[in-house]
């Protein structure tokens, strides 16, 4: 899960509505997703802020390079 993820790895807090636009970014790689939170904590930790929530996220900022792998893609 996605949110278990951000509060064990991630030193800001990460809103929920941040974490459901990047769990959709990812469909479903963890890979993505941990690659996701280190953006969001960068972004953050640039800024000042302890806590990031979407309307905090740049427009039109990639949580990632490349589109996520689809299921079963080898």
């Amino acid at each position: 899960d996605i949110r278990l993820l951000a509060d064990n790895l991630c030193e800001v807090t990460i809103a929920d509505d941040l974490l459901a636009r990047l769990s959709e970014k990812t469909g479903g790689s963890m890979r993505l997703a941990v690659v996701g939170l280190s953006q969001i904590e960068h972004v953050a930790k640039t800024g000042a802020k302890t806590t990031m929530a979407l309307a905090d996220w740049p427009p039109g900022k990639a949580f990632f390079y490349g589109d996520a792998p689809s299921r079963g893609a080898r």
